[in-house]
């Protein structure tokens, strides 16, 4: 569902901004889902750091990092689903590669778009020797980290 931060997640952006101004990281390239909760991430994070490197740099909108579509089960009482599908049931239905909730997407499938997203969008500025950053979910956040360890050994 496309929701706004809570107030709780408007304070993690905020001290994510203050963790990446003492870093002092600097970013060439920015990159956030179209969701709402993302993109109010990134503007109190780079609001608080002052971590791009250009007032220039545009924050690009991808769809391919959205996050995980949970179908007829969006926005429902996940402890209740638990319930009436038993825990298996719903941690297959939730986290397994080929099942999904019905309407809904598979991991494989989340997995696959970010993968095309790296490739088509991060690697270049890798390559370039440049820094992204990148602002999503949780269930991109995974295949994201996995294809950077997998993209880095590639990169000169």
């Amino acid at each position: 569902m496309d929701v706004d931060l809570t107030s709780f997640g408007r304070l993690q952006a905020s001290r994510a901004g203050v963790d990446l101004k003492k870093k002092g990281t600097k970013f060439d390239a920015v990159y956030v889902s179209h969701m709402r909760r993302a993109r109010q991430t990134c503007e109190i994070a780079l609001a608080e750091s002052q971590a791009l490197k250009s007032p220039d740099i545009p924050v690009q909108i991808d769809h391919r990092i959205s996050e995980k579509s949970f179908g007829i089960f969006a926005g429902r009482n996940l402890n209740l689903l638990r319930l009436a599908l038993g825990y298996e049931g719903f941690e297959e239905m939730l986290h397994s590669h080929n099942e999904a909730p019905p309407a809904g997407e598979k991991i494989a499938q989340v997995y696959a778009r970010a993968a095309r997203f790296y490739e088509d969008k991060v690697v270049p500025h890798l390559k370039r020797g440049e820094t992204v950053l990148v602002v999503c979910h949780q269930y991109v956040l995974e295949p994201l980290a996995l294809y950077s360890i997998l993209v880095r050994s590639r990169i000169p």
